[in-house]
């Protein structure tokens, strides 16, 4: 069974853009983009899309994936899950997803539980463009 210090350990410390920078091979920057500027959006790494429909948003201490036509949000562990082909509400799959992003995501750490919010926070828009402070 797994721990929640293991998925504690993963959205406290271990950098959740970086994370799925790295599952969907999508660059952070466009990542960071679909967080600061509302209507950015980018194509579904996950399926062919030629219309960009998927976007990121914090909802809590979570980064989700967020679909234009879905009611689906999924976080992190769901995302990885589904990449590597392990459903996340199984415990056994769950503790090697956990293990995959410790062991593949884990070069950027955060300084804090909250710097992702606090590099959202210093980004803005200046004059119609995208500046980071």
């Amino acid at each position: 069974m797994w721990s929640t210090s293991d998925k504690d350990y993963i959205l406290n410390t271990l950098d959740q853009v970086h994370i799925y920078s790295v599952f969907l091979n999508v660059p952070e920057t466009e990542i960071n983009n679909c967080i600061c500027l509302r209507n950015y959006k980018i194509s579904n790494p996950l399926r062919y899309d030629p219309n960009p429909s998927v976007s990121f948003k914090w909802y809590g201490n979570k980064l989700r994936l967020v679909f234009r036509a879905a009611m689906a949000q999924p976080d992190v562990f769901e995302i990885v899950g589904l990449v590597l082909k392990k459903n996340c509400t199984n415990n056994k799959d769950f503790v090697e997803i956990c293990s995959n992003i410790i062991e593949y995501a884990s070069d950027v750490l955060n300084d804090s539980p909250y710097v992702n919010r606090v590099y959202q926070a210093q980004n803005k828009i200046i004059n119609n463009e995208f500046c980071v402070i």
